[in-house]
Formats: structure tokens, sequence, C-alpha cells
């Protein structure tokens, strides 16, 4: 899942046995990549939108595992454009309840982070690797590598933060 076309169109070109299904005013496309039977679909911007197509997602495609790609921007300074980070653990910058519960954590939930499952993030590591071993050249175009300066991308691990926010600077 991505938020925008163009984080999925890379991931279509994946897809082989490719059919296209509209529900809920989104465009699923089902097919396998390298084997795997998957599911793309592009969610639009925010949390609720993201929320409402990962629902769709589970009750009418019945997923078990999801991967949201997608471009972002970043206060760590030792990112470059075109690196690739996985998270380590998730938090959601803008949820604030305060003072029934501390800043960032998730009513009822009880938690500020969500921590992903060690294996998928074994896979992903691993592909990411294979990706960027091939200077990401499926994904990418040598025009845009141009155009951006991408050269030997590199795979991080930390904190993805997401809200419905966007920052501009560090403070």
């Amino acid at each position: 899942m991505g938020a925008m076309n163009e984080e999925i169109n890379s991931i279509l070109k994946l897809m082989t046995a490719v059919e296209e299904f509209t529900y809920g005013r989104r465009t699923y496309y089902t097919g396998f990549i390298n084997g795997t039977k998957s599911v793309v679909v592009f969610s639009r911007w925010g949390k609720v939108a993201a929320a409402s197509t990962v629902t769709s997602l589970i009750i009418k495609f019945n997923i078990t595992d999801l991967i949201f790609i997608g471009v972002a921007g970043a206060i760590n300074p030792a990112l470059k454009i075109g690196d690739i980070v996985i998270a380590d653990q998730l938090v959601q910058h803008d949820m604030d309840a305060r003072p029934l519960m501390d800043r960032y954590e998730i009513p009822l939930l009880g938690v500020t982070y969500f921590k992903p499952d060690s294996n998928l993030m074994a896979i992903a590591e691993k592909a990411i690797h294979e990706i960027i071993g091939n200077q990401a050249r499926p994904f990418i175009g040598q025009d845009e590598r141009d155009r951006f300066s991408l050269t030997n991308p590199e795979l991080h691990k930390g904190s993805i933060a997401s809200g419905d926010k966007f920052f501009a600077r560090s403070k």
C-alpha cells in the first residue's frame, strides 16, 4: 500500500497475472510478485484514508500482512535522497490526548510505539539489500538517478513517525 500513485507504480511493474478491482473508491490490483499472491493499492493521503483502505484489504482481500511503502522526509541528517528506511518502531507523532494519557499513547492500547514483526523485518532487509545491490535499477530509471544524484543508496533501520502533519524543520 502506498499513499501516492507514484509510490505503487514501480511495484505494479513487478506483478504478474494482474487483475484490477474497484472497491470503496479505491482501485486494488491483485496478482503475484515473485510467486507470492499480492494486493497493491493507492490508499490516498492521511491516517483516515490509510485506515479505511487497510480495513478493505482485510475484509475484501483477507490480507494477513501489510507493507506500506512511500517517500518520506527525514530529520536525521545522515539520511540521503534515495536511502531506504525500515522501521524498528513506529510512532504516531500527532497523537496527543493529554491530560488523559501520555503524549503519543494510543487510546485503549496503552502503547506509544508499534514494533514490527522481526521475521518480516528480516525478509524486508534481505529484499532491500538485493535492490541496493542492483542499484535500484528495476525501480528507478537512470534519468531519475542522475536528476536526483542518487548514488549508493543505503539501508537504515530506525524510528518512523507518521501523522497528518508535514514538517519543514526539525525544531
